[in-house]
């Protein structure tokens, strides 16, 4: 099964003060570090959203493995750059992991395991859990497509998850930093104290 990668990074970073997607996490900028981690994963294709500042951000971001797609009417909220990415990958996979700019910390294996269980579970939503609380990233195959490229973008994905929890598949997970999104600079201090903990697969990714 092909699956994409989609990571959304449109947003102004007002709480954070400066472009996240450009913020450095060991070494490596934001955007950088999770398409490495797709790229590693196997997921293809990747695509990057862009949407405040675009244009000097693609500049920045040139070198990135990645394409870059931008969401003109990114002020309207995050679903409307999921559909942006979604649409720059609905002919190209069967099924596709949407990723936070801002979770710099999710190494390869929460990729990969998202991957395996959509191959596995077919036309399921698959989501990470932690403690019994939902987790980023979000995988889905492309059955969904459609129907959130019809949702008014005022919306979001969580309307679209509530709307269809019979078919979600949970991956149980251990790690807490999967819960953590950095929105300011202290909560990148606050992960990088606490090693952002990796979860890597058996194979070294």
């Amino acid at each position: 099964m092909r699956v994409a990668g989609i990571i959304l990074a449109a947003g102004e970073s007002r709480r954070f003060g400066s472009p996240k997607a450009l913020a450095q996490w060991r070494g490596k900028s934001f955007a950088a570090a999770v398409v490495e981690a797709m790229r590693r994963a196997q997921l293809e294709p990747r695509v990057l959203v862009l949407g405040h500042g675009a244009e000097e951000l693609r500049a920045a971001l040139a070198s990135l493995d990645a394409r870059v797609v931008v969401n003109e009417q990114y002020q309207r909220g995050q679903l409307s750059s999921a559909q942006e990415g979604i649409r720059a990958v609905a002919g190209d996979c069967e099924a596709a992991v949407i990723a936070l700019v801002d979770q710099p910390h999710l190494s390869a294996g929460i990729f990969q395991q998202l991957r395996a269980e959509l191959s596995t579970r077919g036309q399921s939503i698959v989501i990470p859990r932690v403690g019994g609380r939902r987790a980023h990233p979000v995988g889905m195959n492309s059955r969904w497509f459609e129907g959130i490229l019809h949702m008014d973008p005022s919306q979001s994905l969580r309307d679209f998850l509530r709307n269809h929890e019979e078919d979600i598949t949970y991956l149980e997970v251990e790690d807490e930093t999967l819960l953590v999104d950095v929105d300011t600079p202290e909560d990148l201090a606050r992960l990088e104290k606490a090693g952002g903990r990796d979860h890597r697969s058996p194979e070294g990714e």
